[in-house]
């Protein structure tokens, strides 16, 4: 096979990307794994199959077990095939065994983040903050991990924001990240996606944690920090809604 080439074996911000090489079917610019045409596509077939789930768990109690999980394939399967096929490793071109990189800087905003998230919702509720259930709280913590943000940070930030990226990658840096129109093209799809099944306009405010999540993949070179980080808020604002009676 032919072997990679220091242009060809990077990432749209510039950093190695192991696992690539030159003349791939399908691979997009800045050595992204997919092409954008190739991305959407996949796009396409993730959401058909995310829709057929519904129907699905609804013909009886053993479907809607099943569910969950389906969901995961849908969002993961299709991608992980194709790259499979071609010989290369899914998990680390899509940025999931990727080592992350600056991960204190990383940490220390998600954290100035959430803290913002909970002082909003303080300030937003009138009444005094109720007890928190620490217990449904962490035992929802393995199901937003797993059945939430890991099927839609590998989908959307592992998939759709390198391949939506201008050729040669961004030219703006912001908090030490790369962020060009990738991050921004995925983050609205991300925000559209979430219109189906319940079409409420306030659902379209996902595009705002969605470029923190970007902000993490192009910071840290991985998807990791942004499933923390997308499971983390969905905690949170289960939280606040305890708390406040606000959900974000």
């Amino acid at each position: 096979p032919p072997q990679p080439s220091a242009d060809d074996n990077q990432t749209s911000s510039g950093a190695p990307l192991p696992g690539a090489s030159p003349g791939d079917a399908g691979q997009g610019s800045g050595g992204a794994p997919h092409s954008p045409r190739e991305a959407l596509a996949l796009l396409a077939c993730s959401f058909l199959l995310h829709m057929a789930v519904g129907p699905f768990s609804r013909l009886g109690s053993v479907a809607m077990d099943l569910a969950p999980a389906l969901e995961v394939l849908a969002w993961v399967l299709p991608a992980y095939l194709l790259l499979q096929r071609r010989g290369q490793d899914p998990w680390l071109r899509h940025g999931l065994t990727t080592r992350p990189q600056g991960l204190a800087p990383a940490g220390l905003i998600s954290l100035l983040l959430l803290g913002g998230f909970v002082g909003l919702a303080a300030l937003w509720s009138a009444g005094p903050a109720r007890p928190l259930d620490w217990q449904a709280l962490l035992s929802a913590l393995p199901a937003q991990l797993v059945f939430v943000a890991f099927k839609e940070e590998y989908f959307f930030r592992g998939v759709l924001q390198p391949a939506l990226e201008a050729p040669g990658g961004p030219r703006r840096r912001f908090l030490g990240a790369p962020l060009g129109r990738g991050a921004l093209a995925a983050a609205a799809l991300f925000a559209l996606a979430h219109l189906y099944p319940q079409p409420a306009g306030l659902r379209l405010l996902t595009f705002f944690p969605a470029l923190w999540f970007a902000w993490l993949r192009a910071r840290t070179g991985s998807i990791v920090p942004a499933i923390l980080g997308h499971a983390a808020a969905n905690l949170v604002g289960q939280a606040c809604g305890q708390a406040f009676g606000v959900s974000f």
